[in-house]
């Protein structure tokens, strides 16, 4: 993501954020408002239940497919992925203590160069 394109997106957060805010507040006085005083009560009751409700089913799907894609994905990594050798931290701190930051720019795969 380019600097400007960071830029625009939180520009855009700051602006959205107090007309959710103010949304958020002028519904349900509105629905007290303009709801006859026998049903002023239950409709911005059944307003705010709504809100909640809809929160709640978000966070149950999103924590149901969390699980499904991690089952998945983790049945593909043991049923498809071929076994390697783990390497220890001794290992890795012994290649850094031998080679220099040279040795691994140069034994990057093709198309990834070091900075």
């Amino acid at each position: 993501m380019s600097e400007r394109d960071a830029e625009s997106a939180r520009n855009a957060r700051y602006t959205a954020a107090p007309g959710s805010g103010a949304a958020a507040a002028a519904v349900p006085l509105y629905l007290a408002e303009m709801a006859p005083v026998h049903a002023r009560g239950r409709m911005v009751t059944i307003n705010e239940l709504m809100i909640v409700s809809g929160q709640l089913l978000a966070f149950v799907m999103n924590a149901i497919l969390d699980q499904i894609i991690q089952v998945g994905s983790t049945f593909f990594v043991i049923k498809f992925a071929p076994e390697t050798r783990g390497r220890t931290l001794k290992e890795l701190e012994d290649d850094f203590r031998v080679h220099d930051a040279a040795h691994f720019v140069h034994a990057a795969p093709a198309g990834v160069h070091g900075s």
